[in-house]
């Protein structure tokens, strides 16, 4: 069995119908956008006019091809259709009403191409992550959900990037998991910069943007806390330049005079500091290199 449309042989109904359809809609010499794009919006009414045009015959012997079968094979090959006269396959639609047309030619390609979209938009984040939502419109008309999360800028450090801890004398928490908190099905997770003492708050099980929970991320300015241990962090690594620069000998002299304590040390392995037997932590510690660093380093 074979069909024939225009002179050329086809071995199924299928092919024959879309020839038929083709001839019409996409010739071969011109194709013609806004013919296919009409033909896709009405398929009947193009059905109606391509057999009262063309006709429906489908070779010697054979069924001619009815307005309604020709209607349904447009509404089956919209797709086909829309490549051959190179119409944009897929759209991009924001809830907003916005849309824009899609250079992709497969589903998976065009949601990437949206997932990129929706980041490069402008969005308010309000300090926390916001996800935002779209949809990829396929040729056939259906919807496919797209979301991304659009998370806040982090906030400007004293060094070139963040370096988050968490540390347990600051944040609390279990000693084996410093800084997270149970909260719902999920937790929240508080670090803390070793820089600049700025703190990133990661919550797990927010429902703060509808009955969903989703992960989000958001930062909190340096406190006095943080800014305590962020001095008594760096401090050891400022004790260590200060011994380099001036001599284990005369910056420990300089201690011994500041505290009045003729058996004070100074651990060269960790850089702690001994007064009056005890190991000295914290905001005192970082107060006392702060004292040797300027003193032996005036007015040089």
């Amino acid at each position: 069995m074979s069909y024939e449309v225009r002179g050329t042989l086809h071995n199924t109904r299928e092919e024959a119908l879309s020839a038929l359809v083709g001839a019409y809609v996409y010739p071969d010499i011109a194709p013609d956008r806004d013919e296919a794009l009409e033909a896709l919006d009405t398929p009947g009414d193009t059905a109606d006019e391509l057999i009262a045009d063309w006709g429906g015959d489908l070779g010697p012997g054979e069924t001619p091809a009815t307005a309604i079968e020709i209607a349904d094979h447009i509404r089956g090959y919209r797709y086909a259709i829309l490549k051959a006269v190179g119409c944009p396959l897929f759209q991009y639609r924001e809830d907003s009403g916005h849309t824009e047309d899609l250079e992709a030619t497969d589903l998976a390609s065009a949601i990437d191409e949206a997932r990129e979209l929706l980041r490069d938009g402008d969005w308010p984040t309000g300090g926390k992550t916001t996800y935002v939502s779209a949809a990829v419109i396929d040729p056939y008309g259906g919807a496919h959900g797209v979301e991304v999360a659009i998370h806040p800028e982090e906030p400007e450090c004293t060094e070139s990037e963040h370096d988050w801890q968490s540390p347990h004398d600051l944040l609390g928490g279990l000693e084996e998991n410093p800084g997270v908190w149970g909260k719902g099905g999920g937790v929240v997770v508080t670090e803390v910069c070793r820089h600049c003492g700025a703190y990133r708050i990661t919550d797990t099980w927010d429902q703060s943007q509808g009955p969903e929970p989703v992960e989000t991320i958001q930062y909190r300015e340096a406190d006095d806390a943080s800014t305590a241990w962020v001095r008594a962090n760096q401090a050891p690594s400022v004790l260590r330049s200060l011994i380099e620069d001036k001599g284990h000998d005369r910056v420990l002299s300089a201690l011994r005079d500041f505290e009045d304590d003729p058996d004070a040390w100074i651990d060269e392995d960790d850089m702690d500091i001994k007064v009056e037997g005890e190991w000295l932590r914290g905001e005192r510690f970082a107060d006392l290199v702060d004292r040797l660093d300027d003193d032996l380093r005036w007015p040089y």
